[in-house]
């Protein structure tokens, strides 16, 4: 709350400066009007052109404020805008788990119901997608209101943090089928190069001065020229390396132990991949690593369904929130569900689950 009287403020000099710049224009022109051979008519013309012009950028100014301030509600994909942080306040609600989701979670499967634990990242989260119904967890319960469905997933978790989730762990929560939403970028953790990178990018990377801290249009302008200096190709590259050598096999290990996990305390871990969305699929350059996770579930007995090839009959750009937010939409969410409904009544029909005795 302690940027509101500074963001107030700043607004309302920017509503104030088209008046100014106003009101020294007509006083300008009141005072010195041009005539054909008048002395310093070079001089007063030059005044008025700039006085002229500054009145339009003062207008273009709260213009771009207004919008950005008001009209724009959407995110944008490292969530670190003013409009993301603002769409968050209005579009994520957590309940009594932490987690984002318009229903409240219990540890006990409903009698007579399978439950659908889905793990993951912001992808799950729905980033981007406002209304948390639209979102494909929510489009599964919907479909199935017989299965008790729960998301345990935040932002910025890969497979140490899915691991690490304390719900997951509690022994008082009863797991059923639990699927494990994987996002390419899962095993970043583990890589070294690409942390580094990520590191040295941020090092580098210039902080907001005071006026792009409360301004909407000045944090827009700040953020987008820090993003053209972003090598996103090299992040992706060192990404794809991870998938082999050391480190994958390390990342391999984490899913067996996930997959144990849930074994563990009676319930069958199954995979959902999800693609990225950021080149065309003729150029896709994540193939590689689609494979590579294909033959880990495969050996891990874990049954996976890729989403790489729902999605391939629809342009990547018709996929994602918007050209600056990567995660998927409404769309890509309801495309998601539409292929998740089938693939998870096959798995929970080939196990039965025995609730505890109490």
């Amino acid at each position: 709350m302690c940027t509101v009287i500074p963001d107030l403020l700043l607004l309302l000099a920017l509503l104030a400066l088209p008046a100014i710049c106003g009101g020294g224009l007509y006083l300008f022109f009141l005072r010195h009007r041009l005539h054909l051979g008048s002395r310093h008519r070079g001089m007063r013309l030059v005044a008025g052109n700039l006085l002229v012009l500054l009145f339009f950028l003062s207008l273009a100014l709260l213009a771009g404020e207004l919008y950005y301030r008001i009209v724009v509600d959407t995110t944008e994909a490292a969530a670190l805008t003013r409009t993301t942080e603002r769409w968050l306040e209005r579009h994520y609600r957590r309940n009594g788990w932490g987690m984002r989701d318009s229903v409240e979670y219990r540890d006990a499967i409903p009698a007579g119901q399978r439950r659908v634990t889905f793990l993951g990242d912001s992808f799950t989260v729905g980033l981007g997608v406002a209304d948390v119904e639209d979102r494909f967890v929510n489009r599964v319960r919907a479909r199935r209101p017989d299965w008790d469905v729960h998301m345990l997933a935040d932002f910025g978790w890969q497979t140490g943090d899915e691991l690490a989730n304390p719900h997951l762990n509690r022994p008082t929560y009863q797991l059923d089928c639990v699927a494990l939403v994987y996002c390419l970028n899962d095993a970043a953790d583990l890589n070294h190069d690409l942390n580094a990178y990520v590191q040295s990018v941020a090092d580098s990377a210039p902080r907001p001065g005071y006026l792009a801290r409360h301004s909407y249009l000045l944090d827009q302008l700040f953020w987008r020229t820090v993003e053209r200096g972003i090598d996103a190709g090299r992040y992706h590259e060192l990404m794809i390396r991870g998938y082999s050598g050391p480190q994958w096999a390390a990342q391999v290990e984490r899913l067996r132990r996930l997959r144990d996990l849930v074994a563990r305390r009676g319930g069958r871990l199954v995979a959902v991949t999800f693609p990225f969305f950021n080149d065309p699929w003729t150029e896709y350059p994540y193939a590689g690593v689609h494979r590579a996770l294909a033959g880990a579930w495969t050996d891990l007995g874990v049954p996976h369904l890729d989403l790489l090839g729902t999605f391939a009959s629809h342009p990547p750009e018709t996929l994602v929130v918007n050209p600056r937010d990567a995660h998927p939409n409404e769309l890509a969410h309801a495309l998601a569900a539409d292929a998740l409904v089938p693939f998870l009544d096959r798995e929970l029909a080939a196990t039965v689950y025995d609730a505890p005795e109490p």
